[in-house]
């Protein structure tokens, strides 16, 4: 009942209460290392399976011919498989009309569609953990046809429109069917966008990435920003 033995108790019950406090701190951060641990072997784990699994993914089938709503349904949209088709509607008459400049030119020469314009190969990019989108333009399609047909540039011009790319080019949809008879739905996309993609002249490039692949994306929040061109310098 002393001051020293009261504060005897004090002290020593200070240093069990601190000895508890610490060895729960240190228990918490084991759990931790065990779980990150865990976590990183169970990721090597992932990636190794990803790894052999694509080794066993077959090629995209190139079909020769336009698939069947049967066809179609059954052996890509079940499966959840993209494929592509070789000269598809070479009856069309886009397919030979559409390949020439001068034609797009004489029916499109007084149309101001919307127009993305991006850096050389770079549509998205992270720029100073900002996400860049593409600077949006309305030109006429004779300026954007002569851009394209520049062998040698900066940045890259294509046309967007969401969903409907028809209304801005009424001359040519003439030149196309209105509607595919064996795909009323973007499937395997499973987005809002369409997935149907016909290569006129040129080339497209996709990079698919199976879903088992997913978690060996990097990915993280950014704020998102947009491009403007400054004036006088022709820079994005």
């Amino acid at each position: 009942s002393d001051s020293k033995g009261g504060n005897f108790v004090f002290v020593l019950l200070s240093s069990v209460i601190i000895e508890i406090h610490f060895k729960s701190f240190e228990f918490v951060l084991l759990i931790k290392v065990l779980k990150y641990k865990k976590m990183d072997k169970m990721h090597e784990t992932l990636r190794d399976f990803a790894k052999h699994y694509t080794d066993y993914i077959p090629e995209i089938p190139v079909l020769q011919h336009v698939p069947s709503a049967c066809e179609f349904f059954s052996h890509y949209v079940i499966p959840n498989k993209p494929f592509a088709i070789s000269c598809p509607e070479n009856h069309l008459p886009a397919v030979s009309r559409w390949k020439k400049t001068f034609y797009l030119e004489d029916k499109l020469f007084y149309m101001w569609p919307t127009t993305c314009v991006i850096p050389i190969h770079r549509p998205y990019p992270i720029v100073y953990e900002r996400f860049m989108e593409p600077e949006i333009r309305k030109m006429q399609c004779y300026d954007i046809l002569l851009e394209m047909e520049r062998k040698w540039q900066r940045t890259e011009y294509y046309y967007v429109k969401q969903p409907n790319n028809l209304e801005e080019f009424s001359p040519i949809a003439d030149d196309i069917r209105a509607d595919v008879p064996w795909a009323t739905e973007a499937l395997v996309h499973k987005d809002e966008y369409d997935n149907f993609f016909y290569v006129l002249r040129g080339s497209r490039e996709f990079k698919l990435i199976p879903p088992i692949a997913r978690f060996c994306i990097p990915s993280k929040r950014n704020q998102q920003k947009g491009r403007m061109q400054q004036k006088n310098l022709g820079k994005i």
